[in-house]
């Protein structure tokens, strides 16, 4: 398990630009807020931060795997802006710092069209999904995650649903399936995530491992299908999402 800080909160510091990231009530990707920066009305080079409280990871256990999973929403003013975002992890409550993740204009950043407006997703199809496996060298009682963004007289950033959880997924898996199941194995609420912005499921079917269809309640909790697994006998399941296929454990 994972162990929540007592309040959840972010910190960030204010760079001379006036700028920080701040909560958007706008724009989201299924819920009703994100996090942004107003990087269109800035002229010069900053760096912004935005790091989280500490989470115990210290009762992980070892070979078990620990991820974050975002979306995130950017888009250029033209090809010569050159913003980055970064993904940093400490174990030491902020001491010191390790870069786990780095998007780029080259790798991954942006989610959208070119545009000289400021930018604003539209839809879900203007977001882009992300998991980061956390290695085990980051265990410990005081695990922070800080998003960094530099800012290279682009365009605005936005991020949402981000979620810190244990499970066995990699990274690769969201690509080559398009969908995920965490926590997996699980004894209660199951998360479904799809990471092919064109697919949205609307079909879900459970079945047991003798192909009997059982009754299933999909809710949709801020943009994020769950279900709760209580009342299923300990074993192996099938999720079928629409024409797509699923695994996972009850313990």
């Amino acid at each position: 398990n994972i162990t929540e800080p007592e309040e959840s909160a972010w910190y960030l510091n204010e760079d001379n630009s006036g700028e920080q990231w701040k909560i958007n009530s706008d724009v989201s990707y299924g819920g009703n807020q994100s996090l942004w920066i107003d990087n269109y009305s800035i002229d010069n080079e900053f760096e912004f931060e935005i790091w989280s409280k500490p989470f115990d990871l210290s009762d992980i256990p070892s070979g078990d795997d620990v991820h974050i999973s975002l979306k995130y929403a950017y888009a250029q003013i033209d090809d010569y802006n050159e913003d980055r975002m970064r993904l940093y992890v400490s174990d030491d409550c902020g001491e010191t710092w390790t870069l786990r993740k780095q998007w780029t204009i080259s790798s991954g950043l942006v989610s959208s069209s070119d545009t000289e407006l400021p930018f604003l997703p539209a839809d879900n199809n203007d977001w882009n999904a992300e998991i980061v496996d956390i290695p085990e060298t980051d265990y410990s009682s005081s695990v922070s995650f800080k998003f960094w963004f530099r800012s290279d007289n682009g365009n605005n950033i936005f991020i949402d649903n981000i979620n810190i959880y244990a499970g066995d997924v990699g990274i690769n898996e969201p690509a080559q399936n398009n969908f995920v199941l965490y926590p997996n194995p699980t004894s209660g609420i199951i998360f479904i995530d799809h990471f092919d912005k064109s697919i949205y499921p609307k079909d879900f079917t459970l079945l047991d491992v003798s192909g009997r269809i059982l009754d299933i309640k999909i809710k949709d909790k801020l943009g994020k299908f769950c279900f709760d697994t209580n009342g299923l006998s300990k074993g192996v399941y099938f999720l079928k999402i629409d024409t797509h296929v699923e695994t996972f454990v009850v313990e």
